[in-house]
């Protein structure tokens, strides 16, 4: 399962990149950030991304950002 994070029309998305290199995208709105703190939220967006009849769209035509554009800070020590 991999996720990436990408320019869209409608602002910044977040797709689930299937092994044909297509992207499924995730309802807008919803960021990465808040999946990773449960495997389950991860699971089922990726279930939920491949069942929403939008097109698939091809991974090299996309305008990728990093798959968390502003990471938390971790503290030290």
């Amino acid at each position: 399962m991999r996720f990436v994070s990408y320019a869209a029309p409608d602002g910044d998305r977040v797709g689930l990149l299937d092994a044909d290199d297509l992207v499924h995208p995730l309802p807008p709105g919803v960021r990465l950030i808040d999946l990773i703190d449960d495997p389950q939220h991860l699971r089922d967006a990726a279930e939920q991304a491949l069942r929403t009849p939008h097109v698939p769209l091809p991974y090299g035509r996309l305008r990728l950002h990093a798959p968390i554009p502003q990471p938390p800070t971790v503290p030290a020590g």
